[in-house]
C-alpha cells in the first residue's frame, strides 16, 4: 500500500506536536486505500509505571486517529471507546496504527491479553 500524501502536524500537540519536548511527534499518511497509517515509537517518559505506557497517552492516540480519519475523509467520525488492559512482553512498545472506515487496527506481534 503506498503514501498518497503526509497530515500536517502541530508544533506543541502531545501526539503530533514535533516541538513539544515530552510528546510523542507522531507523523500521519493518508494511504492510496483511505485508511490514515501512523508510525511512532512511545518513548521512557510516557510511561505511567517503569515499563508501562501510560493508558491517557494511548487514548489520546486514538483520539487523533479518529480526528485524522476525519480529516483524510472530510466526513464524520463517531467514536466509542473501550480501554482494555493488555500485558507486554517487554517496554519496546512500537506498533503501526491505521485508522481505516470505521475500524481502527493497532498492528502489534508482541501484545497478549490478561
Amino acid at each position: 500500500m503506498k503514501v498518497v500524501s503526509k497530515q500536517r502536524n502541530s508544533k506543541m500537540c502531545a501526539i503530533c506536536g514535533m516541538d513539544n519536548k515530552y510528546g510523542v511527534h507522531a507523523q500521519f499518511y493518508n494511504m492510496e486505500d483511505g485508511s490514515v497509517m501512523s508510525k511512532f515509537r512511545y518513548r521512557e517518559e510516557h510511561q505511567s509505571y517503569p515499563g508501562r505506557v501510560h493508558g491517557g497517552l494511548i487514548t489520546a492516540m486514538l483520539d487523533e486517529m479518529g480526528l485524522r480519519a476525519l480529516w483524510a475523509k472530510e466526513g464524520n467520525v463517531l467514536a466509542n471507546g473501550t480501554i482494555k488492559y493488555i500485558k507486554l512482553d517487554n517496554n519496546k512498545i512500537t506498533g503501526d496504527i491505521v485508522m481505516h472506515e470505521e475500524m481502527c487496527y493497532l498492528l502489534e506481534d508482541d501484545v497478549k491479553e490478561i
